[in-house]
């Protein structure tokens, strides 16, 4: 990543892929890139792995297209794999940050900001992770973070 960080300052606007990676499961992954295009923050791209879904489901894929860059794995690399897919990729676009983002998750619409946020304050800051919520209970909080040493 080419990011300077001591040079961020509250206006950046750095270039995020957002990596979200489908394996049959259409549905979820059509809901989930609709939340992420009422995001507010400006500067993303939409980075979307076929990991190896049958014909019928990735026929349904390809739709999305028009939404998303779409690469396609033929066969599944498992989670880690289609991710490390998407990942090369993106960097290879000049991606500044990375946001590995499961299918069937939908985000709120200033959800990207303050994880930004983060980075410009604290500069030992590696990664970050939002709180997560229930999607059946959304005031009910599923994981509110947690600590790498």
């Amino acid at each position: 990543m080419n990011l300077d960080r001591n040079n961020i300052n509250a206006d950046f606007h750095s270039l995020v892929f957002i990596i979200i990676i489908n394996w049959n499961g259409y549905n979820d992954t059509n809901e989930c890139i609709n939340s992420i295009l009422k995001i507010s923050y400006p500067n993303y791209e939409i980075l979307l792995v076929d990991n190896g879904s049958d014909k019928n489901e990735y026929e349904k894929v390809i739709s999305l297209k028009s939404k998303a860059t779409l690469i396609r794995s033929e066969k599944n690399l498992g989670f880690s794999g289609g991710n490390n897919l998407g990942i090369k990729y993106a960097l290879d676009c000049g991606a500044d940050y990375l946001l590995l983002l499961n299918n069937d998750t939908i985000v709120e619409p200033n959800f990207l900001n303050p994880l930004l946020k983060v980075f410009e304050e604290e500069i030992n800051v590696g990664i970050v992770a939002p709180q997560i919520n229930y999607f059946n209970e959304p005031k009910k909080i599923w994981s509110a973070g947690g600590k790498i040493s």
